[in-house]
């Protein structure tokens, strides 16, 4: 597996975020040293709308939105009120969780 890494990235967070929607055009494998992390995961196949969201382009890693997840302005974002289904998964310390490329996903930490 470990020759097969593209690149590792850690991230040390010591207070409660939440972190934009994202559609990495990598597979994520993501895994929790300690503490907790709530995942929300939107299979983009079921709900091709949801790309008109990702309003922030990457050319290296994928696409993300500038939308505030916490508080969604649905006249500016429109398609997020088609969303009508999405995994939560709940990670806690020593959890790791694969997340496909072309997946949407947004972190509460």
């Amino acid at each position: 597996l470990v020759p097969l890494l593209e690149e590792t990235r850690h991230t040390v967070i010591n207070r409660h975020f939440s972190g934009p929607l994202l559609k990495d055009n990598s597979d994520i494998f993501t895994c929790l040293v300690d503490g907790k992390k709530e995942v929300l995961l939107i299979d983009e196949r079921k709900f091709p709308e949801v790309d008109n969201v990702l309003d922030v382009e990457d050319l290296k890693y994928g696409k993300s939105s500038s939308m505030n997840s916490l508080r969604v302005d649905y006249t500016k974002y429109p398609e997020a009120a088609k969303v009508s289904l999405f995994h939560i998964a709940n990670l806690k310390s020593g959890d790791c969780l694969y997340i496909p490329s072309g997946w949407i996903s947004q972190t509460n930490v």
